[in-house]
This record gives structure tokens, sequence and C-alpha cells, in this order.
């Protein structure tokens, strides 16, 4: 018995999450399986494009890497709810005649059978300055790269991290497109909070 004035707080995400890749997976059963041959590998966008985009105009890049030890990828476990076994995360630093503007993190994260690579921008408060989905695998589910499904993450940052599950509404039909696309913007404010000066 809870006592009176004691107020419980009940999380129902994983209950969804489970819910709906039970019904997918009985939708499975009774649906014929989809030839992966066919499928085709979309490009959609540079890394060199997907920054220009973010930031405005032509921009300066340079490629560095943070190693992650087993301390810091505990913590980024605990703060995805989910395991991520890197050891190290190329970034590119983002600048303009010589002045930082911020960063981009290029990315995969699986779809519903595919890894799809994403590109995320981040300004030098550590907040999302634009994603961009560079190339794309699945046969369904490219939606999430029109700006309708894009502009949720704008000015999200580290502070968002707890409720950008529900903050972001997924596309119909890009359901598991569209976590990925969260999970990769989580990694990118985790990675970003690590390397941001």
């Amino acid at each position: 018995m809870i006592p009176f004035g004691v107020r419980l707080r009940l999380d129902f995400r994983p209950m969804r999450r489970f819910f709906l890749l039970m019904m997918m997976g009985i939708a499975g059963v009774f649906c014929p399986a989809i030839d992966a041959s066919n499928y085709v590998v979309t490009d959609y966008a540079t890394v060199q494009d997907a920054v220009t985009e973010s930031f405005g105009g032509p921009v300066d890049l340079s490629t560095q890497t943070i190693k992650i030890d087993a301390n810091q990828r505990a913590r980024i476990e605990r703060q995805l709810g989910s395991r991520w076994p890197v050891t190290s995360v190329e970034y590119k630093v983002v600048s303009k005649q010589g002045n930082r503007l911020g960063l981009a993190l290029i990315l995969d994260e699986v779809g519903k059978q595919y890894p799809i690579t994403f590109c995320v921008t981040l300004g030098l408060k550590n907040d999302i300055r634009g994603i961009s989905v560079l190339t794309y695998r699945e046969p369904i589910g490219a939606d999430i790269r029109k700006s309708r499904f894009k502009k949720q993450f704008l000015k999200k940052s580290t502070l968002d991290l707890d409720q950008l599950d529900d903050a972001i509404v997924p596309i119909t039909g890009a359901t598991l497109s569209s976590w990925a696309a969260v999970t990769v913007v989580k990694k990118a404010l985790i990675i970003g909070a690590l390397v941001q000066p």
C-alpha cells in the first residue's frame, strides 16, 4: 500500500516500444518476406553539404578523434539507456576563418534492418544546429530526412536528453528510422559534451 501523499512515477516508454515491436513481429509473420537484395542504397547528401546547410555557408572542417575509456563508455551507456561498444569517435571541428563554430558528427544507427548514416551538427553551446540523412539503406521510411521531422531536433541540448524520446514525434511508417534519428542525436549530444571546451 502506498502512503497518502506519495506520488508514483511510472515510465511506460519501454512498454510502448515492446508493444510496437511485438505488433511488428506479428505483422512480419503474416506478411510475405521482402527480398533484401532489391534494397537500394540512396545517398542524399555529403558531409560538406550537411554542414554548409546547418551553418549557413561554406565552412572549414578538420577531423579529430576522441578516445573513450571504459568509465566514459559506462557513463555514456547509462545516459543512452543502451549499449554502445565504442572505443573512439571521429568528429569534425567546424570553423570559419579560424573561428570555431561547432562540431559535426557522422554516426550510423540501424533503422529497421540496415544502418542509416546521419550527420549531426552542434553549435558552441552543444545545441543541435541540424541533422541530415547522408545515406539511407531501407526500402521505406526516408521521410525522416524531411524538414518537418528534422525541425523537432533544433536547439535541443544535453539538458533535453531525458525528454528527447517523448519530445520527438515519429514519422508514420518510419517509426524505427525516427527512433534511430533520436538515438543518433543523443549520441551526438553526449559526445559533444565530452569534446566541446
